[in-house]
């Protein structure tokens, strides 16, 4: 984010603009791999277990993950779709 682009907003919108942002790191990115690799291909695990120290993104990367899974359940024949939520611990009745 370029300095110029908020200098001219308030505190809170700085701060606004702060917590919506997202800073992407290489081990952020391979790790988001690891868990949409391990949804998709389980391999008699049935659980994937995220855990560290509040703030990191834990809940943002399974959003994140969940999301994407979402998107690709769009193509999927009914059996699957219905198998991956399962997997997910998601309803496909949900509406959002």
């Amino acid at each position: 984010m370029d300095p110029r682009e908020i200098s001219h907003l308030s505190i809170e919108e700085k701060k606004a603009r702060f917590r919506q942002a997202t800073i992407t790191h290489r081990l952020l990115e391979q790790t988001h791999r690891k868990i949409v690799q391990a949804v998709r291909e389980p391999a008699g695990f049935a659980s994937v277990l995220t855990y560290g120290p509040t703030g990191v993104g834990k809940s943002k990367m399974i959003e994140t993950v969940v999301g994407q899974i979402n998107e690709e359940l769009r193509v999927l024949s009914t059996p699957a779709l219905l198998r991956l939520c399962w997997l997910l611990g998601t309803s496909v009745l949900r509406k959002e």
